[in-house]
């Protein structure tokens, strides 16, 4: 597996807050707004973790775990939700290691990630 982060994130914030927070960790961030895209990166710049928004509008999301799960199995999966939508998507919750509100996500950010990745890796010379 790779060391950098993957994100299927169509919110410009959340793209932004993880890929300024992995930034800040040393691991690289590649972030993906369509299927197409994601399956491209998720092949070119194998992660070490994926983040999935599990609210993204007109998203087949046990469609792309199949897929994830036949491409990438036992790739780590962040999934992130809102307090609102919790039972809308909890049918793939299980298909995550770990799931989040928004609102968590937000404000526990770089411990959740360090959770899933360790220490950050040392600077290069």
């Amino acid at each position: 597996m790779g060391q950098g982060i993957l994100g299927f994130v169509r919110d410009l914030f959340f793209s932004s807050k993880i890929g300024e927070t992995a930034k800040a960790l040393g691991y690289p961030y590649f972030f993906a707004r369509t299927e197409a895209e994601f399956f491209s990166r998720l092949e070119t710049n194998p992660p070490a973790l994926l983040i999935v928004d599990l609210t993204a509008a007109n998203l087949d999301l046990p469609r792309l775990f199949d897929v994830l799960e036949t491409k990438k199995p036992g790739l780590p999966v962040l999934g992130f939700t809102t307090h609102a939508l919790w039972r809308t998507t909890s049918p793939v919750h299980v298909r995550c290691q770990k799931v989040v509100t928004k609102e968590t996500l937000a404000s526990e950010l770089p411990e959740i990630l360090q959770g899933f990745l360790g220490k950050a890796p040392a600077p290069k010379p």
